[in-house]
């Protein structure tokens, strides 16, 4: 797994001399745009692993194509899970093409495949074509959408009645529910835990099977480098776009009156100007509220913010086993106090916040205090052997052969 991220991070630092020294001599560069669709991505490795098979299969995976095309695109784990789905593939006999998921312009010969994976538009198409035999597996890189639409529009309601205001763009909305493709299907592979899996289960009784999130190791981290009688007073929030959806609101409420702590802000605030205007006063005038904006994973200030936090706190309303807060056990072993809603399994060292309320945020808080210096080391250590075990991108590989077999053997 580590070979996906050094070889990707070395290409990038590569190319980012070249257009530097390229731009010093007055020369301007403009990047490939990336393709929509990609045919027989792994032809070379395809042709070693056909001689297995007499008649190769074909697959169509309807996902992202960046990652190969723009070798500057892997600072998500989607850049190198969706390379691995389609080795797999590849390893299991398939020819494998690759087609953005929100790409309504391409019609694929959809009689060409015995299989399409994925979501999006060309995968909701395909029920739309009449000669269309494939064996069809859903991937959910989320909850059910219907459950996460319920869910952001159930925060967006209970903010408003707070602050008067409609934080739309705070939510996180998937427009497009693609209802043929989460129940006409024959089978669901959903990323997170069981409790992700279930929100498929309300509207599909077929084949559901869950796969945990991969991350990424960039700093060497123990217990023994962290001082807890100061860590135990720190705690981080750490995510992307959703501002409101991911309970960043109920951490602000909560922390401006614990004054005897103190809380990191790490998000791309300027994105979401309506949220940081409703909760300026949190952000930037509280003394023992720290707001960082975006923070790159792979920088000294993330590597500081490791060391200097104890804890990392996220009640979100729905996720697909929260990249974000994996990133954070697997760099710092943060003790997660976050949502079942977060599809990610911590027990039996993390601490799970009841519901999406600020009572329940204090209260999750209150007993994170609770444990004392040798408690945080145990559950630190925990944390950092959970994630290195399970949310690696050998792991990743390995769960997602498995449920391929299980399908299309």
């Amino acid at each position: 797994s580590s070979n996906y991220l050094k070889n990707a991070t070395m290409i990038q630092k590569i190319k980012q001399k070249t257009f530097n020294w390229l731009k010093k001599q007055g020369i301007y560069v403009r990047t490939t745009r990336h393709q929509p669709f990609l045919q027989n991505v792994r032809a070379a490795q395809q042709a070693h692993f056909a001689k297995r098979s007499q008649l190769p299969r074909r697959a169509l995976v309807s996902y992202i194509t960046r990652p190969f095309t723009l070798p500057d695109y892997f600072t998500h784990t989607n850049g190198f899970e969706s390379q691995i789905i389609v080795d797999v593939l590849t390893e299991l006999g398939f020819v494998v093409d690759v087609i953005d998921y929100f790409n309504d312009v391409t019609t694929p010969q959809y009689s060409a495949y015995d299989l399409v994976f994925g979501f999006g538009e060309p995968f909701e198409n395909s029920f739309l074509a009449a000669d269309c035999r494939a064996v069809r597996i859903y991937y959910g890189t989320g909850c059910h959408p219907l459950f996460q639409n319920a869910a952001s529009i159930a925060r967006l309601r209970d903010c408003h009645a707070e602050t008067g205001v409609w934080l739309e763009n705070s939510a996180r909305f998937i427009d497009k529910s693609y209802p043929m493709s989460t129940t006409l299907v024959d089978a669901v592979f959903a990323k997170g835990n069981d409790f992700v899996g279930k929100t498929y289960q309300m509207h599909f009784a077929g084949i559901v099977r869950t796969v945990e999130t991969s991350s990424f190791l960039l700093h060497k981290s123990s217990p023994d480098s962290k001082n807890f009688a100061e860590a135990r007073r720190h705690f981080l929030w750490f995510g992307s776009a959703g501002l409101l959806h991911k309970g960043l609101d109920l951490v602000l409420k909560t922390f401006a009156h614990r004054t005897d702590l103190t809380l990191h802000v790490c998000g791309h605030m300027a994105r979401e100007p309506l949220f940081t205007q409703v909760f300026h006063r949190e952000l930037y005038e509280t003394p023992h509220i720290i707001t960082h904006d975006f923070v790159d994973i792979q920088g000294e200030k993330f590597a500081e913010l490791m060391q200097q936090c104890a804890f990392a706190i996220f009640p979100s309303a729905s996720e697909g086993g929260s990249p974000s807060q994996v990133n954070l056990m697997m760099n710092g072993g943060l003790i997660p106090i976050l949502t079942e809603n977060c599809g990610l399994d911590v027990a039996p060292f993390g601490i799970e916040i009841a519901d999406l309320t600020v009572e329940s945020v204090d209260a999750a808080v209150s007993k994170a205090l609770e444990l004392s210096d040798a408690e945080l080391r145990q559950r630190t250590q925990q944390s950092l052997d959970y994630a290195r075990q399970h949310h690696t991108l050998d792991h990743f590989r390995e769960t997602m052969k498995a449920h391929f077999l299980e399908v299309v053997p």
